[in-house]
């Protein structure tokens, strides 16, 4: 069951993987997940382990204890990559993980590969200026 439930999340993106590549600041992954889902993540999906192959900058609700969109959640993630809120940007398919991280002073981008175009994420990116 785990390998039939994990097998829909892990289709590659290539044109995701290609922006990726060309930000240059340093990158998290914060996941509701649990040890069943991220172990087979880490296993299949080839974009995490590129963009963030340092397992420090995982955080996970089911290490932590908390999920998107507690605040505590956010706090531990500041805390790790050692920023302040307002240096944080959260990208994220739930707008509420985006309304969560904002009010506490970060910024957000709600993106859904399935539905939202490359650009518009690379806009974004220029925008924040994290992206030429």
């Amino acid at each position: 069951f785990a390998k039939l439930w994990n097998d829909i999340w892990f289709k590659e993106n290539k044109p995701l993987d290609r922006l990726l590549a060309r930000v240059s600041v340093p990158k998290y992954l914060l996941s509701n997940t649990n040890r069943v889902i991220y172990d087979c993540y880490m296993i299949k999906c080839a974009i995490v382990r590129k963009h963030i192959p340092d397992r420090r900058h995982h955080i996970l609700s089911c290490a932590e204890g908390y999920i998107k969109p507690e605040p505590p959640i956010f706090k531990i993630a500041f805390a790790r990559a050692g920023v302040t809120p307002g240096e944080a940007l959260l990208v994220d398919d739930m707008p509420g993980n985006i309304e969560s991280c904002r009010a506490l002073g970060g910024h957000g981008i709600v993106y859904n590969a399935q539905k939202d175009s490359i650009k518009m994420l690379k806009d974004q990116f220029r925008a924040y200026g994290i992206l030429r």
